[in-house]
């Protein structure tokens, strides 16, 4: 969110890959019913299980619909940033780092975490530990937004001479509920 804030932030490549999201509580409700699972001739013995909110989700809009919810500008009304240019920039920023000896921002496995589809399905859990996300994607993020807003907005306002870099046009629409949480273009 800082980057959102200082308005350094742009979509790197396409702006439509998808990722798996998990809400503490789900994350909670999982490792309990892992522990539930736990018993003789359990087919969740021995076994590696994954707990989400469920769909994957659209990375670029969810992470849009924080910053505008946060007052921030809308990364949809900026140009994006294209893979390849991202990627050989990830290259050039690390040899830099190497030789003034630090490790920059961006560098190529930020580019790649970025723009890769990291989302994973939910069905064995479902199966195996009778899992089921207990808060819905949408409430879950709603619940962040407002714990960002209540905890962390003022602090950074005041670090940042309380103001935001907001987008002039176009901005107010982005961010509603439903449309930025949309998947894939």
């Amino acid at each position: 969110m800082n980057s959102c804030g200082n308005g350094s932030l742009r979509v790197f490549g396409s702006g439509t890959n998808m990722c798996s999201f998990c809400y503490v509580d789900n994350y909670c409700h999982g490792l309990m019913c892992g522990a539930d699972a736990l018993f003789k001739g359990s087919p969740a013995l021995g076994k590696f299980y994954i707990v989400t909110d469920s769909e994957a989700q659209n990375f670029w809009r969810v992470l849009n619909r924080m910053a505008v919810s946060l007052g921030f500008a809308d990364l949809f009304d900026k140009f994006k940033l294209p893979l390849w240019f991202m990627l050989a920039l990830g290259y050039v920023c690390e040899v830099a780092g190497w030789i003034i000896g630090k490790k920059l921002k961006i560098n190529v496995f930020t580019v790649k975490m970025l723009t890769i589809h990291r989302h994973f399905s939910i069905e064995n859990a479902r199966r195996d530990l009778k899992y089921t996300p207990l808060i819905e994607f949408d409430e879950a993020w709603d619940s962040t937004i407002e714990w960002y807003r209540e905890n962390w907005l003022e602090g950074w306002k005041e670090k940042n001479g309380g103001t935001a870099k907001k987008a002039t046009v176009g901005s107010e629409g982005a961010g509603e509920k439903g449309k930025s949480a949309k998947k894939a273009d």
